[in-house]
């Protein structure tokens, strides 16, 4: 059996050797994505501490890692520096995407201000973080900076026995984080193909005839390989965050059952408590991704005690790859290292600009007129009685202008409102602006649920799963029971009509309105004003100048558009603006038809790309709603997203 070149194991060295064995560490380099480099860690960081890391950020983290100069860098005081390419590389975020910058502080901010926990013993843990604050991101070099925090640098740099250096190359294509771990905890308990003469209970130990027994099934498969017994459930611990109970004893505090619940960070012990589970959702990943990337065979038996349903141990097997095997795993590295990974994380989204003077004229002048058509059609209104939750999306500065944001309009607004708007609105602005979306759900139904909320504003899906968090939180079963004074859903962004039968078994008071708004990125186009009319008014006093092209003609080099007067009812067309704000002629891709000219009327039937028409069917978004929604009414069922 041949031993990997690629891994230095963990070797228990004298001191008088440790030195020569540190200069046979590859050197660092600094090309782009750092192919060729190594991460170098201590085996108690790498079996001691418990944490979760997404992938991208533990990506990012194994990247500075590589950048270490094990020979040189003395102390913690240095920076270790990515380019923005690299970090678009390494996420899979497109550097021209609107959400590249947002995603990078984002990313950023959660590196700064991730835990990992050390045991103590005494069921005390340690909380450590893996980088200091004062990351330096700069603009015009195109850079990220960071450095390591000094608590963790004896465990990361300058180390000289019982350590374990590893190619980050057969990383950073894996697309679990589960991988990436289990990786470096199997290469910290082996001690290669060498013999020390040294058995703690702690090293992988070749297969034995007594091992072969245990799994007759496997008996072939398995010559050759190395073992270790793991705790089935401590092995799951050292892949996540401690258990709430953990934390709790650790801190002296009595059980708290509710906490970690919708946390990503929920302890694998508590996720997958079925062993199969625990195999569909990461082992078997981590199995493929092993087997294919790096330089080891990976393989696993789960083990029951006798007389005992559920297995307790984890028999984990390795076997290094040869020269010859090793010749694929080369092969996929150097097919995909060179390629440009650079994909969008979200779906493309519109882009428009977005001028103050178009946010006061169109956008907050349309929420205005709202609010007034909703007094006018519910006279005895309380709405100003209580605050408005408005749920909305996140923004980030633009990385070519210093003088502009990017992001969803919805968090533009909500950024640039009227500080007096901010008296009757919830939540706060800083929680109405974070990026990260589980913990700002948890933070909006922290805050608001003491509120007397009288409105929603937002997006109906995005709502509905605030609304159902908020039920779970407060142990009520609708919403009334949280806010008695709700009264109002201004809605908008995608059709109200899928979730209308979910809203009714999470809101039953018969005083509650649902009020239609059209605000998009490029203008404020529509609000409804009648309530037992889905239909919306056109707002035709907004700076914007409308157009109309039939649906047929849609695609034509020289297609047919028509004035506001020249519509006729019933008739599907491509909406076509011109705006203040600049646009131009601009078909923002919405279809409509309307269903008055006095005052003008009209509801959204789809998207221009959303139409087939090949035999006179005339499938529209619209039209597909309806049938969806009378299937559901004669079946019962519900459209969960």
């Amino acid at each position: 059996m041949t031993e990997s070149p690629d891994v230095i194991i963990g070797e228990v060295l004298p001191d008088e050797k440790a030195d020569g064995k540190k200069k046979q560490l590859v050197p660092r380099k600094s090309d782009n994505v750092a192919f060729g480099s190594f991460i170098t860690k201590s085996n108690d960081l790498i079996q001691r501490t418990k944490y979760s890391l997404p992938r991208n950020e533990q990506k990012i983290l194994f990247m500075m890692l590589s950048k270490i100069d094990q020979r040189h860098d003395m102390d913690a005081s240095k920076y270790y520096t990515i380019s923005f390419d690299d970090f678009a590389k390494l996420t899979g975020v497109n550097a021209l995407d609107s959400g590249y910058a947002n995603y990078l502080r984002k990313t950023i901010e959660n590196l700064e201000n991730r835990m990992f926990w050390v045991p103590l013993g005494n069921d005390q843990y340690k909380t450590m973080s893996w980088v200091n604050r004062g990351s330096i991101v700069d603009m015009k070099k195109k850079t990220i900076s960071m450095r390591f925090n000094p608590d963790i640098w004896k465990d990361i740099a300058q180390l000289t026995s019982n350590y374990t250096s590893y190619s980050i190359e057969y990383l950073l294509m894996m697309q679990s984080t589960y991988s990436m771990r289990v990786y470096e905890i199997i290469l910290s308990y082996d001690n290669g193909n060498r013999d020390y003469s040294y058995n703690n209970g702690l090293i992988f130990e070749p297969v034995t005839e007594e091992v072969l027994q245990k799994f007759p099934n496997k008996r072939e498969e398995l010559k050759g390989f190395k073992y270790k017994r793991f705790d089935m459930e401590e092995f799951k611990g050292m892949l996540s965050m401690p258990t709430r109970d953990e934390i709790n004893r650790s801190k002296g505090k009595s059980r708290d059952s509710s906490a970690q619940k919708f946390s990503r960070d929920k302890p694998l012990t508590e996720k997958y408590k079925v062993f199969s589970d625990f195999e569909k959702n990461v082992l078997a990943m981590v199995k493929s991704e092993i087997n294919e990337m790096t330089d080891l065979w990976f393989d696993y038996e789960p083990v029951r005690r006798r007389g005992v349903r559920k297995y307790e141990f984890l028999y984990i097997f390795i076997k290094y790859k040869n020269r010859e095997e090793m010749k694929s795993v080369r092969a996929f590295h150097q097919e995909h290292k060179g390629a440009d990974t650079e994909v969008s994380r979200k779906p493309r989204k519109r882009r428009s600009s977005v001028s103050k003077e178009a946010l006061e004229d169109i956008h907050y002048r349309g929420g205005k007129d709202a609010a007034a058509l909703y007094f006018r059609i519910n006279p005895d209104s309380h709405f100003f009685s209580g605050k408005g939750l408005i749920l909305g999306g996140s923004h980030s500065p633009n990385l070519n202008s210093n003088h502009s944001l990017v992001g969803d309009l919805s968090a533009i607004l909500i950024q640039n409102v009227n500080p007096l708007i901010n008296f009757i609105r919830v939540p706060s602005k800083k929680i109405a602006l974070m990026s990260e979306w589980e913990t700002k759900i948890e933070a909006i139904a922290n805050s608001t649920i003491p509120a007397n909320v009288t409105s929603l504003s937002g997006v109906p899906s995005w709502m509905l799963v605030l609304i159902k968090r908020i039920l779970e939180k407060t142990g009520k079963q609708t919403l009334e029971e949280v806010w008695p004074n709700l009264e109002v859903f201004f809605h908008g962004g995608v059709a109200f009509t899928p979730y209308r039968e979910q809203y009714k078994q999470v809101i039953h008071s018969p005083n509650m309105h649902y009020v239609e708004t059209y605000n998009a990125s490029e203008g404020y186009f529509g609000t409804q004003n009648d309530l037992s009319d889905p239909a919306m008014l056109l707002m035709i006093d907004y700076g914007i100048f409308y157009e109309f092209v039939p649906l047929e003609e849609v695609g034509k080099e020289n297609p047919q558009a028509y004035c506001l007067e020249e519509v006729e009812l019933g008739k599907n067309y491509a909406m076509v603006i011109s705006t203040s704000c600049g646009l131009w002629r601009y078909m923002i891709g919405d279809t409509v038809k309307f269903t008055s000219k006095n005052p003008y009327k009209f509801v959204i039937t789809g998207r221009t790309k959303h139409f087939i028409n090949a035999f006179g069917e005339e499938l529209i978004v619209d039209n597909a709603e309806k049938g969806l929604a009378k299937a559901c009414g004669g079946t019962g069922a519900q459209v969960s997203e």
